[in-house]
């Protein structure tokens, strides 16, 4: 656990330090264009370092204000914000909303953050494209109920009870702290929500999140 989040905060501190020490010895060496591209490279490292710590920061926080959320706008808002991703990895998105749906009981910020995570990890799952389908029933006029699939690697059937288990990541060392899911997990646990994992190695996995209806 502590070995994971020390990578994934040193090697970006790491990076910025070289990059820093490089750029000052060598200011007069260096075109507009190479200094532009280090700066960048310096944002970038800094972005993610700071997404390490949010993602600690929502881990940890138990204050919770709870109020009606509109899922539709919530799914979709999450959508903009992962459009660039999409498009890049050639990944086609097919979205079902059931008719006057429900409010749900929430927080804009953290289902938007819940949403985030599920698309990310469905990119992931597709380097080479594919496809993710979003749909949005209600669930016995108690939840509605979001699946969200997408046609990737899938998850070892070993590892299905332990993905949202804190610091659990199948991936190297340094490339993530395995707190995505969990916070998802903590999220809808606060508000009297749950969610499920299904998934086909080799062929595709579906998170259905329930969220209680206002």
């Amino acid at each position: 656990m502590t070995s994971g989040i020390a990578h994934e905060l040193n090697n970006p501190l790491n990076n910025i330090s070289l990059t820093t020490e490089a750029l000052i010895g060598g200011m007069e060496d260096y075109s507009e264009e190479q200094k532009l591209r280090m700066l960048q490279e310096i944002f970038t490292q800094v972005e993610r370092a700071s997404g390490t710590v949010r993602n600690l920061l929502d881990f940890t926080r138990t204050e919770y204000r709870l109020e009606p959320i509109h899922i539709q706008g919530v799914i979709q808002a999450s959508l903009k914000l992962v459009n660039n991703e999409l498009q890049i990895n050639n990944i086609e998105v097919e979205t079902d909303f059931a008719p006057d749906l429900a409010n749900v009981r929430g927080n804009f910020h953290d289902l938007q953050q819940v949403f985030l995570n599920l698309f990310l990890n469905s990119i992931q799952a597709m380097p080479n494209g594919g496809k993710m389908s979003i749909s949005v029933r209600s669930e016995n006029d108690k939840y509605l109920k979001t699946d969200v699939k997408d046609t990737g690697c899938g998850i070892p059937k070993e590892n299905l009870d332990r993905i949202f288990e804190p610091f659990f990541t199948t991936k190297e060392v340094g490339k993530g702290t395995g707190l995505g899911l969990s916070v998802i997990y903590g999220v809808i646990e606060k508000i009297g929500g749950h969610i499920k994992v299904d998934s086909e190695l080799g062929q595709w996995t579906r998170f259905s999140v329930y969220l209680p209806v206002e």
